[in-house]
C-alpha cells in the first residue's frame, strides 16, 4: 500500500512485501556495520562460515565456489583479499598437487568466534519483547510465507 501522504508514512502503512524489504534493509545495514568493524565484507562471511563449519575437511576453491554460489574468478578475488588480511591460507593438496586447499588461519578462527557472539546477540535483539510462543508463531508464519514464495518459483 502506498501512503496518501508520504510525509506521514509509517511501517504499519506498508504492504507486507514492503515490510519485509524494510526489515531486510535494516538488518543488512546493521550486519554490514558489524562486519566492517570486524574487517570483513558480506561476501567474505559465507566463505568463512563454510570453512569453520567444515573445518578438518579438504576444501578446495571449486568446493567453495559451489558452496557459496560464486564464480571461480570471484572466489579467487575473495580469497586473495582474505589472505591479505591473514584470515585464510591456501595450501597445496598433497593428494593432488594441482589443487589448492583453503583453510582458516588462527586469526580467521578468532574472528568467527567474535561473529558467533554477535550473531547470538543479534538474534536476541530480533526477538526482544517477544514471548517464546510469539517466536514459535513467527517462525511458523515465516516458513509458510517462504514455502508460498518457493512454490511460485517452482511453478515457473
Amino acid at each position: 500500500m502506498i501512503p496518501k501522504n508520504p510525509n506521514n508514512f509509517t511501517f504499519q502503512d506498508a504492504s507486507l512485501g514492503f515490510k519485509f524489504r524494510l526489515i531486510h534493509e535494516q538488518f543488512k545495514r546493521k550486519r554490514n556495520q558489524q562486519l566492517e568493524k570486524m574487517g570483513i565484507t558480506s561476501s567474505q562471511l559465507p566463505v568463512m562460515l563454510y570453512l569453520i563449519m567444515h573445518e578438518g575437511e579438504k576444501i578446495n576453491v571449486k568446493c567453495l565456489c559451489d558452496a557459496v554460489h560464486v564464480t571461480h574468478p570471484t572466489m579467487v578475488g575473495l580469497l586473495s583479499r582474505m589472505e591479505e588480511k591473514g584470515l585464510v591460507e591456501q595450501q597445496i593438496d598433497a593428494g593432488n598437487r594441482r589443487s589448492r586447499l583453503v583453510v582458516l588461519t588462527e586469526a580467521g578462527r578468532k574472528l568467527m568466534q567474535v561473529h558467533k557472539i554477535r550473531w547470538v546477540r543479534n538474534e536476541k535483539e530480533l526477538i526482544a519483547g517477544m514471548k517464546q510462543e510469539d517466536v514459535d508463531e513467527l517462525n511458523r508464519l515465516l516458513e509458510i510465507i517462504y514455502c508460498n514464495l518457493k512454490e511460485d518459483e517452482d511453478d515457473g
